[in-house]
């Protein structure tokens, strides 16, 4: 029997069946393949044609789930980190503020170790690594994290050991917590991009990655990550991350030796 037929003699899914296929549509539009999400929508719609409960229904569930892809990181939540007027300050570019969310992750990683403890002879260090948290969490918009950062590197050009005594434990408890939800933030936003997968980076790929920092080219580096970035590794993930976190700390020399 053909689809002419079918349609002839008012063969048509029940509403029950309707909804599973339609959220079929939303597997395949969400796993990236846009292509055959697209197409199954057109036949879904063109098999109902004249059936207006149906397509009313399967019309609304498309104004939601635009909604819900529409409000993306504005609907997430982490305690200190003002999302909304972050997203804001970047005209609402997701893109660009995880990757500032990444890079805080790793640059702040990196100098977590100087507020261990507060001493006489690691307090340079001590005030240079809460003057950078006070920069990159205001920046980011972690405006608690900042402002109290502020307040730390105040007292450590004060030399004023007792303050820092008291006060660094739990300020260092609360910039490890902020990195741990910025962290599960990112994973859930990488989990729910799902990539195509590769078994290993391409060469030109990393050859590009190369050149860029061999020239010290922070745009280049940016722009090779990213190609690198779009799919996911079976076999060198692990190195790939090495490789995007290094980029995003700028620390060139480390990637040349590794890809020289």
């Amino acid at each position: 029997m053909d689809d002419q037929h079918q349609r002839d003699t008012g063969s048509r899914i029940p509403p029950s069946d309707a909804d599973t296929l339609r959220r079929i549509a939303d597997v395949l539009l969400q796993s990236g393949i846009e292509h055959f999400a697209e197409k199954f929508q057109q036949e879904f719609i063109a098999l109902h044609k004249g059936d207006s409960d149906i397509l009313e229904n399967f019309d609304n569930h498309q104004a939601e789930t635009s909604v819900d892809q529409a409000m993306g990181l504005r609907s997430r939540q982490i305690v200190g980190l003002d999302i909304v007027k972050g997203l804001d300050r970047f005209d609402g570019n997701e893109d660009t503020y995880l990757k500032l969310l990444r890079s805080y992750l790793n640059s702040i990683r990196s100098i977590i170790g100087a507020i261990e403890v507060v001493s006489e002879t690691g307090l340079a260090d001590y005030t240079l690594a809460v003057h950078s948290i006070k920069g990159t969490s205001r920046d980011i918009l972690a405006l608690p994290i900042g402002d109290e950062a502020a307040e730390m590197e105040k007292a450590a050009k004060a030399r004023d050991f007792e303050f820092l005594q008291e006060c660094n434990p739990a300020f260092r408890d609360r910039v490890l917590q902020l990195l741990d939800d910025i962290e599960n933030l990112l994973a859930d936003v990488n989990a729910q991009n799902s990539k195509p997968k590769k078994d290993k980076p391409d060469s030109a790929m990393l050859s590009q990655l190369l050149v860029a920092c061999q020239n010290y080219d922070m745009d280049g580096a940016d722009e090779a990550m990213a190609k690198i970035d779009e799919y996911q590794y079976e076999s060198e993930q692990e190195f790939v991350d090495w490789l995007r976190k290094n980029v995003d700390l700028a620390d060139f020399e480390e990637i040349i030796e590794k890809l020289a």
